[in-house]
């Protein structure tokens, strides 16, 4: 069987500085992919040039805003109260605090808007993957049959942390 070696840059879209980063590691040849945080503020510049050199993208899921002073909070709309936000409407700083509150029906919602405007902006998603390991249950609830619910219906892969496949086979066969 032979092996692919691909080398993915997780956070595109937070900021310009890291979309400046992952753009010029594109530019070099250096990086085969990145991951699309659709959430963040930047996500507008990463699009266009995803769009523009054709890039392999991904979606990073993304349910945490952990910076102190610069935050982001969900895409789904017509929702006035979500258990997946601060008081201030921006996603918590935590893993742990986002599995302690969250409803399940909200990141399912969730998941699936953040999906549905990468595929609005024009993307041809690669693959999706998770930004902080939000949805992985290290605090002991897992989203990922939610995740993986997506993944099927749109028919994407996802990118799996080795340590989740050798430390919890359990996750292979949700």
């Amino acid at each position: 069987m032979k092996k692919f070696l691909i080398i993915n840059a997780d956070d595109f879209g937070m900021c310009h500085s890291m979309n400046k980063a992952i753009m010029d590691l594109f530019d070099m040849g250096l990086i085969s992919s990145a991951s699309l945080m659709i959430t963040c503020p930047w996500v507008i510049e990463a699009v266009d040039f995803c769009k523009y050199k054709k890039v392999d993208i991904g979606l990073h899921l993304t349910f945490t805003s952990e910076w102190k002073n610069y935050k982001w909070g969900p895409v789904v709309k017509g929702k006035v109260k979500l258990s997946i936000t601060d008081t201030y409407g921006h996603f918590f700083e935590t893993v742990e605090e986002l599995e302690k509150r969250a409803e399940e029906g909200d990141i399912e919602d969730e998941i699936k808007a953040q999906i549905e405007l990468a595929f609005k902006y024009g993307l041809a998603v690669s693959h999706i993957d998770n930004h902080m390991g939000s949805l992985y249950g290290f605090y002991g609830r897992t989203f990922l049959p939610l995740v993986f619910k997506y993944c099927k219906k749109y028919n994407l892969p996802f990118r799996l942390p080795r340590y989740l496949k050798d430390n919890f086979p359990d996750f292979l066969s949700l």
